[in-house]
Parts: structure tokens; C-alpha cells; sequence
């Protein structure tokens, strides 16, 4: 298991875990029909090359239906600061992140690489 943490944001708390590793951070974004937990197994496996990082979005998981109007980007981009991340990759979901054509973009200033594959 992974080291658990909670970020407090306005009308929910955020919930997720850390896999420590030894480089980049890799943000794990779990589908809309599951949580953070699909994500252990691969983060396990990626530490320690990388820092895994993955957690629930509103309404998930752990994560409480939020109580105010909120972003997941603006949530995604308060957990990077958390891990205080220069740059990372971001992987869409747990079944496609061993086989993937990866197309990447970073925009100018971003504090993470954003990714998505298909197979």
C-alpha cells in the first residue's frame, strides 16, 4: 500500500495515496466509474523507478461528493502542488497504461505532462 494523504479543498477533502519513488512523479487519474484503488497494482510496479501518485476524485472513493462548485483540473493542479511536482505524466486509466500509443502535451509554463492512449 501506498502512503495515504488528504488534501483539504472548498465543499470536499481529496483523498489519495504516494507511491515514493527515486524520479518523475506519474499521476495516476482513475476513470469516472472507479477510484484510486484501481491504480495499486501499476503504482506498485512503477515504484521505486517513479513516484506514483494517485487519488479520488469528488464523489469517489474515499473522496465526499463535493458541497460546492469545483474543477477537477483546478483539484488535479492542488494535488501537484502538494507533491510540489515540476513536471509528470499523467495516465488515463489502469487497462491501458502497460500498452498505449502515447500522445503527449505540455503547454508552455505546465507543471505536468498530460497523456492519453489507445490501444
Amino acid at each position: 500500500m501506498g502512503e495515504r494523504f488528504v488534501i483539504e479543498r472548498e465543499g470536499c477533502d481529496l483523498v489519495g495515496e504516494r507511491w515514493p519513488g527515486n524520479a518523475q512523479l506519474v499521476m495516476l487519474l482513475h476513470e469516472g466509474v472507479s477510484d484510486r484503488r484501481g491504480w495499486r497494482e501499476v503504482a506498485q510496479r512503477l515504484a521505486p523507478r517513479v513516484t506514483a501518485v494517485a487519488n479520488d476524485r469528488r464523489g469517489y472513493g474515499e473522496s465526499a461528493v463535493s458541497t460546492a462548485p469545483f474543477s477537477h483540473v483546478e483539484d488535479l493542479l492542488a494535488v501537484l502542488d502538494q507533491e510540489q511536482a515540476g513536471r509528470g505524466w499523467s495516465a488515463p486509466r489502469p487497462a491501458a497504461v502497460w500498452r498505449w500509443t502515447p500522445r503527449c502535451s505540455s503547454p508552455p509554463g505546465s507543471r505536468a505532462w498530460c497523456c492519453s492512449g489507445r490501444r
